[in-house]
């Protein structure tokens, strides 16, 4: 039920990583992202199953594993580009 810039934002994540349909993002909180969420989790090994505890919710270790993620992709354009490409 949640909406906004956080959410878009946790969409275009998905999106680029190839849980979610980038021409669904849309910053609302719903079905389609909480499926999304969940297959990450699951490829992540966050949780066990889909109808784990906290499954398609985005909680403290998936925010983790979103940042973890990020990080590397951020140092990773650095090492092939350079910081100009930041």
């Amino acid at each position: 039920g949640e909406s906004g810039d956080s959410v878009r934002a946790l969409q275009s994540f998905l999106a680029s990583a190839g849980y979610f349909p980038q021409d669904k993002i849309n910053g609302n909180f719903g079905e389609m992202t909480e499926a999304a969420v969940t297959k990450y989790q699951l490829a992540q090994n966050i949780i066990a199953s889909p109808s784990a505890q906290g499954a398609g919710n985005v909680g403290p270790s998936t925010l983790q594993a979103i940042r973890e993620e990020q990080v590397a992709r951020g140092y990773g354009i650095v090492r092939s580009q350079g910081w100009n490409a930041l």
